[in-house]
């Protein structure tokens, strides 16, 4: 171990001088080719922090923080706060923070998805992620990893089985059949939001470590209830 710190030092001190040998560009380059892995794991830790603080910044006027990842982003949309009033008058003053701006999947697209399943492995692994809603191979990414909490637990029953065919269930990993979310396409009220893009298919769950469990659950009950009245 001390030859090893010994030998460490002394290459340490040869880059130093060729450091200040160097001018401009050559010295970045220089940094860059030796140091990069060390700079991109301490640049990605730092990302990883500074959106784990922006996310943790709570504000109590929202009620259910969500993301719908693949849909169209409309310019305005009330859909998901309308529900939310329906579903408890104790939600006056209060909205879903919907967030419609990530995509997965998409061809030629390979960096931001990058970018997107870092936000998002943040997003799920705080617990400051209420509802997950997606398109079914993006949604079945994290219903794999056991992410979503089980709907029969938080849905009355006779919901459930009026939605019959709508709810989708999972094996966990303890072996354990649960309903992990809603199916919502063309002909569901919740098309109304103007998110689903034209002829596809949305998933919704409430993630199983979700911080507003209780409010998400109102929410989809409701979202549930106005196609099945």
């Amino acid at each position: 171990m001390k030859k090893r710190i010994e030998r460490w030092r002394e290459q340490l001190k040869k880059d130093r001088e060729t450091l200040h040998a160097l001018r401009g560009k050559k010295k970045l380059q220089f940094i860059w080719d030796y140091y990069k892995y060390p700079i991109i794991v301490i640049a990605a830790v730092l990302l990883m922090t500074a959106m784990t603080f922006l996310i943790r910044s709570p504000k109590k006027d929202i009620a259910v923080y969500a993301v719908w990842v693949n849909a169209v982003s409309p310019e305005e949309s009330a859909y998901f706060d309308e529900m939310l009033q329906k579903a408890d008058p104790a939600f006056s003053g209060r909205f879903v923070d919907l967030n419609t701006s990530y995509s997965l999947g998409n061809e030629g697209n390979e960096g931001a998805d990058s970018q997107t399943m870092m936000v998002l492995a943040a997003l799920f692994g705080v617990g400051d992620l209420d509802m997950y809603i997606s398109d079914k191979p993006r949604f079945e990414m994290y219903e794999r990893k056991d992410a979503f909490t089980d709907l029969s637990a938080l849905i009355p029953g006779e919901l459930l089985e009026k939605a019959g065919e709508r709810i989708r269930y999972h094996v966990t990993a303890k072996g354990e059949r649960i309903a992990v979310s809603y199916r919502i396409d063309g002909d569901s009220d919740a098309a109304r939001s103007g998110c689903l893009r034209a002829g596809e298919e949305a998933y919704i769950g409430i993630l199983d470590n979700a911080q507003n469990k209780d409010n998400a659950a109102k929410l989809l009950t409701e979202i549930i209830r106005a196609d099945f009245p």
